[in-house]
């Protein structure tokens, strides 16, 4: 597999749970810089992570605007059983 290294200005977009990321060991996944995010993550990133999803959408709007929160427990409760599913406590 490949491996990505940040340059000056960009941040780790996360850390895996499970893996070893961006660089074989560090556990940090993705690179954000500026407006721009990048994964190698592979599947359903937005509706398995709804807090991502949320993230992404209040960057994109902006300060200026605040929506309504959402009920998120059912999706809280799928991550839970993906998580569990996968081997990760306490995530």
């Amino acid at each position: 597999g490949g491996r990505t290294r940040l340059l000056d200005g960009a941040q780790p977009l996360g850390r895996v749970l499970k893996g070893q990321g961006n660089d074989g060991s560090s556990g940090y996944e993705g690179c954000r810089a500026g407006t721009v995010i990048g994964t190698y993550l592979h599947g359903p990133l937005l509706p398995a992570n709804s807090w991502f999803a949320d993230w992404l959408i209040s960057s994109a709007l902006g300060d200026d605007l605040e929506l309504s929160p959402l009920d998120d427990s059912l999706e809280l409760e799928a991550h839970a059983a993906a998580c569990r599913a996968a081997g990760i406590a306490g995530s």
